[in-house]
C-alpha cells in the first residue's frame, strides 16, 4: 500500500528491491478512494506492475468498467469479498466473473474465513471458488492472510492443515 502521491523515485527504489505491485485498499479505514484507481494504474504501467484490489463486493460491481479499462493487470483480493450468503447472482460476483473473462483481471482464492458462515475448512466457499476457477483457471492464485491480525471472534484458520 502506498500513498497516492508516492514519488516516482520511491516506486523505482522499491522496484529495484523486487516489488511488482501496489495494493489499493478500498475497505479499511484510511484506505484509498476509487477515484484514484486510474491515476495509480497510470503510474504503475511504465513499471510493468499490477494493482492488487481490496474491495467489497458492492464496490466491485460499481467500479467494474473502471477496472476493465485499467492499463495494468488487476488482482482482486479474497474472491471479491462476495460472502456465501450473497449468492452467485450477486452483482459483485457477476462483475468479478466478467473481469476474469475479460483477460486483465486475476483473483486471489483466499480469505475463505472472511466469506464463509461455516467452520474451517469453509465448504460453503467452494460454490464461489469453482466458477471463478472455471472462468479463468490461469488467472487464479491462492494466498493467505496469515497471521490474520484483524480476525477476531472466530478461530484462526490453519492454512497448513487444509
Amino acid at each position: 500500500v502506498v500513498a497516492p502521491d508516492v514519488s516516482r523515485a520511491e516506486l523505482e527504489r522499491v522496484a529495484a528491491a523486487g516489488v511488482r505491485g501496489v495494493r489499493f485498499n478500498l475497505v479499511s479505514k484510511g484506505g484509498s478512494e476509487p477515484a484514484g484507481l486510474q491515476a495509480m494504474a497510470q503510474r504503475l504501467a511504465p513499471l510493468g506492475w499490477h494493482l492488487q484490489l481490496f474491495a467489497q463486493a458492492d464496490t466491485l460491481a460499481r467500479i467494474e468498467p473502471t477496472l476493465a479499462a485499467l492499463p495494468v493487470p488487476v488482482v482482486i483480493d479474497h474472491m471479491g469479498h462476495v460472502t456465501t450468503d450473497m449468492g452467485l447472482e450477486h452483482p459483485g460476483f457477476q462483475a468479478l466473473l466478467r473481469l476474469l473473462r475479460g483477460g486483465n483481471a486475476w483473483v486471489k482464492l483466499s480469505g475463505a474465513y472472511r466469506l464463509s458462515r461455516q467452520a474451517a475448512p469453509y465448504p460453503d466457499v467452494l460454490a464461489k471458488a469453482r466458477p471463478l476457477a472455471a472462468a479463468a483457471p490461469e488467472r487464479c492464485v491462492w494466498g493467505t492472510g496469515s497471521p490474520h491480525p484483524s480476525l477476531s471472534g472466530r478461530p484462526l484458520p490453519n492454512e497448513d492443515a487444509h
